[in-house]
C-alpha cells in the first residue's frame, strides 16, 4: 500500500452565474484559500479522509506541475452539511489546483503499522534476505523527538533484528546507501466496523460538539450502559474534554453524521485495570468493551 503525501496550492469558487462567480471568487481567494497568498502549500495525505472525496479522486490523476480546475458535485463534496460561512448544503464547487510535489510512503507490513519515507535513493535490486547480514546506522525517538537509540554502525542478521522487530521489517525493504525514515504505530487499540455506511465527507474534528445514539456492552453481550440508545434526544458530549473514554473520543472523530458502528475498545483506551460501575452494570478490570450507536450531528470547532 503506498499513501502520497501532497503539496499543493487551490482556490475555490461555486458553480453560478458568470458574475456572481467574480465576487465569490474573489471572497473565497482571501478566506477560504489564503495558503495560495501566504505562499504556504496545503499538505495533506491521500486516501486518508483528510480532504473531500472529490479531491482524493481527482488529485490522484495530476503529475508534478499540473494545474487543473476540479468541478465536484455535492455527493462527493461537502454533501448536505453546511460548510460555514461560505458553503451552502448541496453545493457544486470548483477548485483550481496546482499539484507542487509529494512524498511517496510505503506501508511495508500493509496493515498500518511500519511506514517507510525515502529520503535518499539506494542503489542496486536486490532484496535482502533473512540469512542476510547488514551493517547499518541507526537512530530511534519518539514522535516528540527524544532520543531513545543512537548506533552510528552495527551489523546484524536481518532475521535477527537489532533493537526492535520493526528495524529488521523496514532493513528487509532497503537498497544499499538507501536511507529512509520509517515511522512505527502502536497497536489499534481502539477500532469501528461500519454497519450502516453514510455517504458524504465531513467528520467531527478536536473540541466538535457531537450528538451520539450508544449502547456499550461487555465480550459476553451484557449491557452496561445505554447513552440515550432507544430515546428521541441523543446524548451530546465535545471530542478530547475526558466527558467520555479515551477510544470513544478518538474513534468519534472518524465516524461520518448518520454513520451507524459497532466500536471496539482495548482496555487500555477504556476503563484500565480496575472494576467501573456503569449505569447499568459493572464493567471488571481489564475488559475489552463494545459499542454500537450513531453519529447523529456534530458542530465542528473552527470549520470554515
Amino acid at each position: 500500500m503506498i499513501f502520497e503525501y501532497l503539496y499543493l496550492h487551490f482556490c475555490s469558487w461555486f458553480g453560478c452565474s458568470v458574475s456572481t462567480a467574480t465576487v465569490i471568487f474573489e471572497y473565497l481567494h482571501l478566506h477560504f484559500c489564503s495558503w495560495r497568498y501566504r505562499g504556504t502549500p496545503f499538505k495533506f495525505k491521500l486516501g486518508e479522509g483528510q480532504v473531500i472525496k472529490g479531491w482524493d479522486e481527482g488529485i490522484k490523476t495530476m503529475k508534478k506541475g499540473e494545474k487543473a480546475l476540479f468541478t465536484i458535485p455535492p455527493e462527493i463534496a461537502y454533501g448536505e452539511s453546511r460548510a460555514p460561512p461560505t458553503i451552502s448544503p448541496n453545493a457544486t464547487l470548483q477548485f483550481e489546483v496546482e499539484l507542487l510535489s509529494w512524498i511517496s510512503i510505503k506501508d511495508i507490513c500493509k496493515d498500518g503499522r511500519i511506514f517507510k519515507e525515502i529520503l535518499v535513493e539506494g542503489e542496486g535490486w536486490k532484496n535482502l534476505k533473512d540469512l542476510d547480514e547488514v551493517f547499518v546506522k541507526y537512530e530511534a525517538r519518539f514522535e516528540d523527538g527524544t532520543l531513545v537509540s543512537k548506533f552510528d554502525g552495527v551489523e546484524f542478521p536481518v532475521k535477527d533484528g537489532y533493537f526492535c522487530p520493526a528495524l529488521s521489517k523496514a532493513v528487509k525493504t532497503m537498497e544499499k546507501g538507501e536511507k529512509v525514515l520509517p515511522t512505527v504505530k502502536p497497536q489499534c487499540q481502539a477500532r469501528k466496523m461500519i454497519l450502516k455506511e453514510r455517504e458524504g465527507y465531513d467528520r467531527p474534528n478536536d473540541g466538535a460538539l457531537v450528538k451520539v445514539k450508544l449502547m456499550g456492552k461487555l465480550q459476553d453481550e451484557t449491557v452496561f450502559v445505554k447513552k440515550r440508545y432507544d430515546e428521541e434526544e441523543p446524548f451530546e458530549f465535545k471530542i478530547d474534554e475526558e466527558q467520555v473514554i479515551d477510544g470513544l473520543d478518538r474513534v468519534v472523530k472518524k465516524i461520518k453524521k448518520r454513520e451507524v458502528s459497532l466500536i471496539t475498545i482495548q482496555p487500555e483506551y477504556a476503563f484500565g485495570l480496575s472494576d467501573a460501575p456503569q449505569e447499568l452494570a459493572i464493567v471488571p478490570g481489564n475488559s475489552i468493551v463494545y459499542y454500537e450507536g450513531e453519529l447523529v450531528s456534530f458542530e465542528k470547532v473552527g470549520a470554515l
